[in-house]
């Protein structure tokens, strides 16, 4: 009997944005393009976690002065965890301890000025009350029932606040990604293509 590998089980991950620590200027531009159902390459830290890989889903949750809200949803593009870049034209050099990075692609993505995001109330009840919001870091990894309660969650609400989107309002099964195909094939030619 021949035993072939089996691919590694995907997870879940919370990624945090605090306006206060990174002015995303961009951001209303990127909210247009995933709402259009293009693929909205990023890079993202994910502080030291070296877990991550290629294909895990992601949530992105929003930090500061307001309760913790979610935003955005994706998946990991990046194989694994990198250093961050240095910016070799200023021979800049990343101090040790400095955050590790992963590609991301956001399959939803909403702007906290002009649209409603997923607030913190509805993140305290059931499986996801074992989650502590507050302290939520990014690179987080949620147990397998937090993250299907958030994905059912999350797409209750982009639903409710009809996000036009091309996210499937059918809750797919464990371990696939909503990212529809085509976008999948556009943003990794275009990641071929950066290299």
């Amino acid at each position: 009997m021949r035993v072939t590998a089996q691919e590694p089980a995907l997870h879940t991950y919370l990624l945090t944005w605090n306006p206060k620590q990174y002015d995303w200027q961009r951001l209303p531009y990127l909210v247009h393009l995933s709402a259009q159902g293009w693929p909205v390459p990023h890079d993202w830290p994910c502080q030291h976690n070296k877990s991550i890989s290629e294909g895990d889903r992601f949530f992105l949750l929003l930090k500061g002065p307001k309760k913790a809200s979610v935003m955005a949803s994706g998946s990991v593009l990046s194989p694994k965890p990198y250093p961050a870049r240095s910016d070799s034209s200023r021979g800049k050099i990343e101090p040790r301890g400095t955050p590790l990075f992963i590609d991301v692609n956001f399959d939803a993505l909403l702007d906290p000025d002009s649209d409603a995001l997923l607030p913190a109330s509805q993140l305290r009840r059931g499986a996801l009350a074992s989650v502590n919001w507050d302290r939520a870091r990014s690179g987080m990894r949620l147990s397998a029932d937090s993250a299907q309660e958030l994905q059912a969650l999350w797409q209750k609400h982009l639903a409710h606040v009809h996000w036009p989107g091309l996210l499937s309002a059918v809750e797919l099964p464990e371990g696939l990604s909503p990212t529809p195909k085509h976008i999948m094939a556009r943003s990794s030619k275009r990641r071929v293509a950066r290299k």
